[in-house]
């Protein structure tokens, strides 16, 4: 594998590692800030949210592979897996 594919590999994994630590309690204060009608939820919250959600279906639209109708459709149901 060598350098130039063990750096790029551990940056990948590092980052898939950090998002699912951040996106769970993201998800999970969410749904708490739209089921609780005393807890509110920040703009600021919910605009780091729709930019994290944007930013993940425009990489998998954007990942080489081939180009399908499946594809958009994966994307858009991202955070359901």
């Amino acid at each position: 594998m060598g350098l130039r594919g063990f750096v790029p590999m551990q940056l990948t994994l590092g980052a898939a590692i950090l998002s699912a630590l951040v996106h769970g309690p993201w998800a999970v204060w969410l749904a708490l800030g739209f089921a609780v009608p005393d807890l509110r939820v920040a703009p600021v919250f919910l605009m780091l949210a729709a930019v994290s959600y944007a930013a993940g279906m425009l990489m998998a639209l954007a990942a080489p592979g081939k180009r399908d109708w499946r594809r958009v459709g994966l994307a858009a149901t991202l955070p359901l897996y």
